[in-house]
């Protein structure tokens, strides 16, 4: 399988609208149930937001790559978002 094989831009989310990770995070989930990859929106957010209690999954400057393990999710794949600056989405050095 190729890299490219994972990314669906039908799932990219461009909306700077989006202010907060709560956002952010629910947009990711209805755009990935909307393109077909999730069994269940709901449960898939409850497991991203499991995982970011972890350890946070910004990683700085702006950037982070938010990723779980989920047993709602169809297939295996790679989104992107580009948002507004998120004030409550902080990295591990909290930038």
């Amino acid at each position: 399988m190729n890299i490219t094989d994972l990314i669906d831009e039908n799932t990219f989310i461009f909306d700077k609208n989006i202010k907060t990770k709560d956002e952010l995070f629910t947009s990711l989930s209805e755009s990935l149930y909307q393109n077909g990859y999730l069994k269940n929106k709901n449960k898939f957010l409850k497991d991203l937001y499991k995982r970011e209690k972890l350890i946070s999954t910004g990683i700085e400057d702006g950037f982070g790559i938010p990723h779980t393990k989920s047993k709602y999710i169809k297939k295996p794949l790679i989104t992107f978002a580009k948002t507004s600056e998120l004030q409550d989405y902080t990295a591990l050095d909290n930038s």
